[in-house]
């Protein structure tokens, strides 16, 4: 598989805890076994994307309490996010939500505090998502507290009057609500139709900036993320009947038609808009820019029936299909890949996730950036998948589309909302597989992305980067095998080869090698460390 990557950062190499270390000697065979296969990765043949510390991002899982401050900063994060379904029922001002078993609760600390907290004690910088669905909590004429359809865009940027105003705090990256299309299922609320959440998505944008505008001078300190939509099972369409009918012939089940019949999708209509609305005066009074970032969801389902949490796909063994699920990470970037096992996009056609937002963005609103800002495997609690597969998916992912041209990738979740969270990369006091797996990367994939190819097809693929100090090579083994790559790095200088390096079965191996004299040093993570035994 042929990956134009490789990364010049100013990190070159971060041991990380639980993973193996070894060192090599580049140009000298100490090991027995033969090579089957090889790796060229070409520092010269740069793609043109560099991976900053801006890529690497983690949502905070609702209000669940935000871990210690000793356990995050070895995730090297630049983004933390206040976001998700909890927040679409958050009244910032009360500091209250609606949880749907237990009521209206408090946050157990402030917002502002949570904020400082990312930014002094994470040294992160904090997303915030506004209320864009309508219900919070709120007092009623009669002091009662109740759900309340109080939440509008004036209260969103009354919000940002507080945080950046009031309190100081430069907050700069909002989100633009959450999940619209998801809401009548999660909230009760009716879904929008497209152009009812276009209006409302223009008009919280004006006022956010206003607010902005007022504190700092500048209405575009503040950076605007959206749509945040979740519906890839759909091809991305709202699936409101104003806009969509059900034609189970075509790929997401859903014909669609917005603005009088001139779009056949969605987020093209969506930007469409936006670009016109920032030259129409009579809406948009100042000409503000509408978007930042365009953003999207996605949760893998590896399950034949949603309602059926035991529905994990098979093999013909009749055990999990673990490769079948780890092969579909392709729908991501390949352009030719045929999805055939992830429910979370249409079957029997090349979903191309990124190549599809890329295209809609650069040809109806080229100027935004974009970005995955929530991904797990699976979005429901108590699926049973087998233990390699959720760390091993993000493994052979986060590298994947950031050599794509994705500008930030948010992990699902920061810290579990219970002990034994299945999506937490720290849970209490414990840092989970996740964990293990998102540092690897968030401390050695950054920078210049070149070029790596290799012989193994998609069962190894190969992510690299270009350090000012040398290279850094990350092999994601998908296979259930070992195997032991010939490594060859090519530079200005000439090249050099590393014969001994062996690629445990179900791993991830980052190998950094430098640019002058001195050790190959290996950092290895996998089955063996997490303690899976392999399944062939």
């Amino acid at each position: 598989m042929k990956h134009l990557i490789t990364l010049i950062s100013i990190v070159s190499f971060t041991a990380v805890a639980h993973a193996n270390i070894s060192r090599y000697t580049l140009n000298q065979n100490t090991s027995s076994v033969e090579n089957d296969g090889s790796v060229v990765v070409d520092t010269n043949n740069k793609n043109g994307i560099f991976i900053a510390k801006s890529f690497y991002g983690a949502d905070t899982n609702g209000f669940s309490r935000l871990p210690k401050t000793h356990l995050v900063t070895p995730l090297n994060l630049n983004y933390v996010k206040f976001g998700g379904n909890l927040h679409s029922v958050y009244n910032w001002d009360l500091n209250m939500y609606l949880e749907s078993i237990t009521g209206i609760q408090k946050v157990y600390s402030p917002l502002a505090t949570r904020i400082e907290l990312v930014q002094q004690g994470y040294k992160a910088t904090p997303m915030f998502q506004v209320n864009m669905m309508g219900p919070q909590p709120d007092y009623n004429s009669n002091g009662h507290l109740k759900m309340m359809n109080t939440a509008d865009e004036t209260h969103a940027a009354n919000a940002i009057r507080y945080l950046n105003g009031q309190k100081g705090l430069g907050v700069k990256h909002i989100l633009m609500g959450n999940e619209p299309w998801d809401s009548q299922d999660v909230h009760g609320v009716a879904i929008p139709s497209a152009d009812e959440y276009i209006a409302k998505y223009i008009k919280y944008a004006i006022a956010l900036r206003d607010a902005q505008e007022s504190i700092s001078g500048n209405a575009n300190d503040l950076k605007l993320w959206g749509p945040e939509t979740a519906q890839g099972w759909a091809n991305w369409q709202t699936t409101h009947p104003a806009d969509c009918t059900v034609n189970y012939q075509v790929p997401g089940h859903y014909v669609c038609s917005y603005g009088a019949g001139q779009f056949s999708e969605f987020i093209p209509y969506f930007l469409n808009r936006l670009a016109a609305a920032e030259q129409d005066r009579t809406i948009n009074p100042k000409g503000y820019k509408l978007l930042d970032y365009l953003t999207w969801h996605y949760y893998p389902l590896f399950r034949s029936q949603f309602a059926d949490s035991e529905s994990v796909i098979k093999d013909t063994t009749g055990r999990q299909n673990v490769a079948g699920m780890l092969e579909s990470v392709n729908l991501w970037t390949s352009w030719d890949y045929i999805n055939k096992y992830d429910s979370a996009s249409p079957k029997d056609m090349a979903p191309h996730i990124v190549q599809k937002f890329q295209g809609w963005r650069d040809n109806f609103y080229p100027s935004a950036k974009i970005a995955v800002t929530e991904f797990g495997v699976d979005s429901t609690e108590n699926v049973e998948y087998h233990p390699i597969v959720r760390p091993l998916y993000l493994a052979d992912l986060v590298a994947r589309v950031g050599e794509a041209g994705v500008n930030t990738f948010v992990n699902s979740f920061l810290q579990g909302a219970r002990g034994g969270d299945a999506w937490g990369m720290i849970n209490g006091e414990r840092k989970t597989r996740l964990y293990h797996v998102f540092s690897l990367f968030s401390n050695n994939y950054l920078g210049q992305v070149v070029s790596s190819t290799d012989t193994y097809g998609d069962s190894v693929n190969v992510y690299s980067v270009k350090t000012n100090n040398g290279t850094n090579i990350i092999l994601v083994n998908k296979d259930t095998v070992a195997h032991n790559p010939k490594l060859n790095v090519q530079g200005s200088k000439g090249s050099a080869n590393l014969t001994s390096l062996v690629l445990p079965a179900w791993s991830v191996t980052v190998v950094t090698v430098p640019d002058g004299r001195g050790d190959v040093l290996v950092q290895q993570y996998g089955a063996k460390e997490m303690g899976i035994p392999v399944s062939r």
